[in-house]
């Protein structure tokens, strides 16, 4: 508890794999952090050096790196929605939803129960109901 007496809460952040998403969940953090709240943050592992450089909370945010797999269709070592064609980004949708095993483990040792999404994954639901989570879109 804090001096307020309210609870802090460790929230898990999940943007859709694009910069127009992890900038804006990056700023909530920096929020959410302002008051004390622990997050873990879920990014591909390309793109967490660069949010890295700009956390202003580095005791209250970690970054968990997701390994991207490869699908047919997606160009080779695509992260990101800035390195594949519109055209294409359902094969990213498919590769991120392989990353459930990763997502489950890391959750499984952390005591978050609450996690904020943005069109990230279709497993997610079993995962926050398998952990007890509060999902909010």
């Amino acid at each position: 508890m804090s001096k307020s007496g309210h609870s802090k809460l460790h929230i898990a952040m999940f943007p859709w794999v694009a910069y127009g998403h992890f900038i804006p969940f990056l700023h909530l953090s920096y929020k959410l952090a302002h008051n004390g709240h622990q997050i873990s943050f879920f990014v591909p592992k390309g793109v967490q050096p660069k949010l890295e450089n700009m956390n202003q909370y580095p005791n209250l945010i970690q970054f968990f790196p997701l390994l991207i797999p490869h699908v047919d269709g997606l160009p080779p070592g695509a992260e990101t929605t800035s390195v594949v064609p519109m055209n294409q980004q359902k094969y990213l949708a498919f590769a991120v939803d392989q990353t459930r095993d990763q997502v489950e483990g890391i959750l499984k040792s952390s005591p978050c129960r609450l996690a904020l999404k943005r069109i990230w994954s279709r497993f997610f639901h079993h995962v926050k109901r398998h952990l007890m989570m509060l999902l909010i879109f």
